[in-house]
């Protein structure tokens, strides 16, 4: 199996959605999978959330919609860890 690694996953995603000015990988990746879910495509939603965490690991809604995907997916733990970690950053939310 050819494993091109996160940052590889990460550089064909922002090809394959565009880099539209003024808006962060992160964001690109949070809209692409949130279109996704609303499609009702979860597995694919949850891989771009999974993305853009990566892409941007600090900001909230990449994480809070990573583990809303998970959850769907039933990887309850999964997503408790994404949970703990918007937590972790920012325990106001």
């Amino acid at each position: 199996m050819n494993r091109t690694g996160a940052g590889g996953l990460i550089q064909k995603a922002l090809r394959w959605l565009g880099k539209p000015e003024g808006v962060s990988a992160a964001e690109r990746l949070i809209a692409r999978g949130g279109r996704s879910e609303r499609a009702g495509r979860v597995e694919e939603a949850c891989r771009l959330y999974g993305l853009a965490v990566e892409a941007a690991p600090g900001p909230a809604p990449a994480r809070m919609n990573y583990g809303a995907a998970l959850e769907a997916l039933g990887r309850t733990e999964d997503a408790v860890g994404a949970y703990e970690a918007v937590l972790a950053a920012d325990p106001s939310n």
